[in-house]
């Protein structure tokens, strides 16, 4: 067992981030290296468009903490909305296009609901309440979408959306 920290100089951070470290953890039975490995910096997930208010004025928010990495954990969060009101998320595998036919973005009123400015910017594979990613490296290098939805009586189909959240499982 062994443990450290140690401060990288501005150069060294610049080198790590453009993917020029490799690290080689060497042992008395492996001496020419046990673990190796190149080492980059996470991406972090990003946000993209907007949603609709919702009847406290507030336009819901959707958020990350953490990042996605295999074996690690991280939360999509919602922030502004009703509070005490069900949600759901969309997640799915497109920013673009909606099983291949209609482009996104979306007014929810293609969709026969009367939801004004709100739109749809993540094509739903999935729509749950709750999410658990499961420990699979095979996810690795996939790109995922969500954006939540909260029943909200802010318009006439009582959904309001809030803005989109874009990943890459690390």
């Amino acid at each position: 067992t062994f443990s450290g920290s140690f401060t990288p100089t501005a150069s060294q951070a610049a080198a790590m981030q453009a993917g020029n470290w490799y690290i080689n953890i060497h042992s008395n039975v492996l001496g020419s290296g046990e673990i190796r490995g190149q080492l980059t910096p996470a991406t972090l997930p990003t946000t993209y468009g907007g949603g609709c208010t919702g009847s406290n004025g507030d336009v819901p928010q959707i958020g990350a903490t953490g990042s996605a990495i295999v074996g690690t954990p991280m939360s999509i969060d919602l922030y502004g909305a009703l509070p005490n009101t069900f949600a759901l998320l969309a997640f799915g595998g497109s920013r673009s296009s909606v099983g291949g036919a209609l482009s996104l973005p979306l007014e929810l009123s293609t969709f026969g609901l009367s939801a004004p400015n709100c739109l749809l910017l993540a094509a739903p594979t999935l729509l749950v309440a709750p999410i658990a990613m499961p420990f699979n490296p095979a996810l690795r290098g996939g790109s995922y979408f969500s954006q939540w939805f909260v029943l909200d009586g802010a318009n006439p189909a009582g959904l309001v959306a809030s803005n989109a959240l874009e990943f890459t499982i690390e």
